[in-house]
């Protein structure tokens, strides 16, 4: 934390009683995040690599995550550190194949967001459904099994229309 903060005072304490995700988003809004003409892609790919190490698993001592609003509050700040990770990756572009430690900065960037959403996280994110909803647990589908079931069993029973048309089975 004290080489990715460049902040000799996170020295002085163990590093998951001062850890802050708020802290690492703000790190990451600062300049030298910041992708111009001027940016040096292997400064920045070290950087993310302290990144990683620094954010290790994202839980402060003091973080109490059988508290479901401090789980939850938790989990919003890791999708944000997330989704601060790839505004930067954002910024790099698709570099092409002459700029090696543009793609070398890109992957660390990648890797390290990755990692972040799928290990810091206090309970999996909810998948998205095929159809634009959040994806429910087996035992809220009961309805829809039913109505397909019964959907489906028409064709079984003997004849749907289709086009004005009867087909038998």
């Amino acid at each position: 934390m004290c080489f990715f903060f460049e902040d000799i005072s996170y020295a002085t304490e163990h590093p998951h009683t001062v850890l802050d995700l708020q802290r690492f988003m703000g790190r990451l809004d600062e300049p030298v995040f910041d992708i111009n003409e001027k940016t040096d892609y292997q400064q920045l790919a070290a950087l993310v690599l302290l990144l990683d190490i620094a954010v290790d698993d994202g839980r402060n001592v003091y973080l109490d995550l059988t508290n479901t609003s401090a789980a939850e509050r938790f989990d919003r700040d890791v999708d944000d550190l997330v989704m601060a990770i790839k505004d930067v990756v954002r910024g790099i572009g698709s570099p092409g194949a002459a700029f090696i430690s543009r793609i070398e900065a890109k992957e660390a960037l990648e890797l390290v967001s990755q990692r972040i959403a799928d290990a810091l996280r206090s309970r999996p994110k909810p998948k998205k459904s095929v159809f634009g909803g959040i994806h429910l647990k087996e035992e809220d589908h009961s309805g829809e099994r039913d109505k397909m079931h019964n959907f489906v069993s028409k064709f079984k029973k003997g004849s749907v229309p289709i086009s004005g048309q009867a087909v038998t089975a």
